[in-house]
């Protein structure tokens, strides 16, 4: 399962549970972030995608 969240200050946000994963351990992964207005899109290496909102906008990014 993918996991995606926010952390804003100390506290997390709600998680998005994404039940499609197209990796194993130890498989090396290269996968594609697009930067939307209000949104990340994900497209993963078999071509699925999933979208996750961008809860504090861009310029608060420290870390992906």
């Amino acid at each position: 399962t993918i996991v995606c969240n926010s952390l804003e200050g100390n506290n997390w946000g709600q998680e998005q549970w994404e039940d499609h994963l197209c990796f194993s351990p130890g498989s090396e992964v290269k996968f594609t972030v697009t930067f939307e207005s209000d949104r990340f899109k994900v497209k993963l290496p078999d071509r699925h995608q999933l979208a996750f909102p961008d809860r504090l906008g861009h310029s608060h990014l420290s870390s992906l």
